[in-house]
């Protein structure tokens, strides 16, 4: 179903970032909550239009979004703000929120269970009358804490907030690497030619596909480099100082949100080299990566609170790429912005999507 888009994106009716879009949002939707989205069979589709929106809203900089940025201690005004305008204009977020929180109640009324990121959340809540501890669980201070039961409005926000990372993350990533696909064809065919050897004529579909994948160095390499030249999801790299410290002779009060520099890191030409404008998949090979420091490379952040999705986002794209690329090759469009145009919002997007050519190997 995901290939038939393509001779779309050759007649130019959509370009490679929107078709992302539609499969990732299907992804998520199903392996995370059990939400049938059917965005790669309908354009249309009222969760892939909702989605879209949010992220578009992101670009244009509102007053509450950058607020929010700036003052995140005040979070319970700027929602009870957006609590009141949704009665005076549609706002996408809400229409998502209410679809989880449904989704939430239903899945608490039936019996039966999925094996999903809902599911997970679901039977992990411990009921605190039955007076037992997990001795596995600590807050930041190592004292031992008891887990409790998630209301629904705690549930559909963190719904809410894996169903538009891991669409509009995963899918913008996918389109960074189409991107330097083409307008590097080296690396293109080097990377055809490893998935051809993975995958013989009529193996794609084998169960071993994901044992597979993790084999494919050269894949790896080209999904890591891409994240290096664009750390798109970088503004939410983030911690919050826990106790106040003096870093290099900068004061840090407690409660201070502390910004990661990621782009700053990732073009570091004592880290990368002189040539950290160029797209060169082999900075990752084994023998190079154990000269870093390990967080020169942050796109998911790093340490214990690393990106959740991480492994999903990697699988999933790692998945697509390889069913991609072996039935077509690309070329650039004659719309394509070469170098590429970004535009900021809650993450980093191309501005005017990735428009390219797809042909049939």
């Amino acid at each position: 179903m995901f290939l038939d888009c393509c001779p779309m994106i050759t007649n130019g009716l959509e370009t490679i970032s929107q078709t992302w879009m539609r499969l990732t949002l299907d992804t998520i939707a199903d392996c995370g909550f059990g939400l049938k989205s059917e965005s790669l069979t309908r354009k249309d589709d009222e969760c892939l239009v909702n989605c879209r929106n949010v992220i578009r809203d992101t670009t244009k900089r509102p007053i509450l979004f950058m607020l929010g940025f700036m003052f995140p201690t005040l979070h319970a005004v700027w929602i009870a703000i957006y609590n009141v305008l949704r009665h005076v204009t549609f706002n996408p977020v809400f229409w998502l929120q209410d679809t989880m929180t449904t989704i939430i109640k239903e899945r608490k009324m039936k019996l039966e269970q999925r094996v999903d990121l809902l599911q997970l959340m679901l039977t992990s809540e411990f009921n605190p009358s039955a007076n037992k501890i997990d001795v596995g669980d600590v807050d930041f201070n190592d004292n031992v804490v008891k887990k409790r039961i998630l209301t629904n409005e705690e549930l559909s926000a963190m719904c809410l907030l894996f169903l538009l990372a891991g669409y509009e993350t995963t899918s913008t990533t996918l389109a960074y690497i189409m991107y330097e696909l083409v307008v590097n064809p080296d690396v293109q065919l080097k990377l055809q030619n490893e998935i051809d050897h993975f995958f013989p004529e009529d193996t794609e579909d084998s169960p071993a596909f994901y044992h597979i994948i993790s084999r494919m160095e050269y894949l790896d390499m080209v999904w890591c480099e891409t994240l290096r030249k664009f750390p798109l999801a970088s503004t939410v790299v983030a911690r919050q100082c826990m106790e106040t410290c003096t870093v290099r002779g900068i004061r840090i009060p407690s409660g201070m949100i502390i910004q990661a520099n990621v782009w700053d890191i990732h073009y570091n030409q004592d880290l990368w080299g002189e040539d950290t404008e160029r797209f060169i998949p082999e900075r990752f090979t084994q023998e190079r990566r154990k000269t870093r420091h390990p967080m020169a490379w942050l796109p998911f952040g790093g340490g214990p609170r690393t990106c959740v999705g991480l492994r999903l986002a990697q699988l999933e794209g790692k998945m697509a790429i390889c069913k991609l690329l072996k039935h077509y090759s690309f070329i650039p469009s004659d719309k394509l912005d070469v170098p590429i145009k970004c535009i900021e919002g809650a993450t980093i997007i191309p501005k005017h999507g990735v428009p390219l050519t797809a042909i049939p190997r």
